[in-house]
């Protein structure tokens, strides 16, 4: 239980919000497991199960290769601070360093189309328009 203020609470003894079985924010409901954007989209589309397995997989893929393609761009950026370092610069060893940035950027690149694709295949035909609207308006970002 959550006192509003002090360790004994306010006169009367009322309490702030105490999260329910789903944990804070959560509002008493069951979370499904999954990220904030596919419990969104099963709220406001309505998703099945299948559909939410679905799209889950999809934005856990694209994080996965996002994750994979911020290493890459950070090791990348080390190794240009250790050939600035060096008296003569290895141009050579700079372009392959920033050959590791492009790479990393067409592999997230080539994510974010399969994740759409996924999606848009999970999707049924009344419920594209639904989610193009939130990606619109900002709710729901790829």
């Amino acid at each position: 239980m959550y006192w509003n203020r002090g360790p004994w609470g306010p006169p009367g003894g009322r309490f702030l919000h105490r999260p329910g079985p789903g944990g804070p924010g959560m509002h008493g409901r069951r979370g499904f497991g999954m990220h904030r954007p596919v419990r969104f989209l099963i709220e406001h589309l309505g998703l099945d199960e299948a559909q939410a397995n679905e799209i889950s997989r999809a934005f856990e893929d694209l994080r996965l290769e996002r994750e994979q393609a911020d290493l890459d761009r950070r090791k990348a950026q080390a190794k240009v601070a250790d050939l600035l370092e060096g008296d003569p610069l290895d141009k050579v060893a700079v372009e392959a360093a920033a050959d590791i940035r492009i790479a990393a950027a067409k592999r997230e690149r080539d994510a974010v189309v399969a994740a759409i694709a996924r999606i848009h295949a999970a999707l049924k035909p009344e419920q594209r328009p639904k989610v193009a609207a939130l990606l619109r308006s900002g709710p729901l970002s790829l």
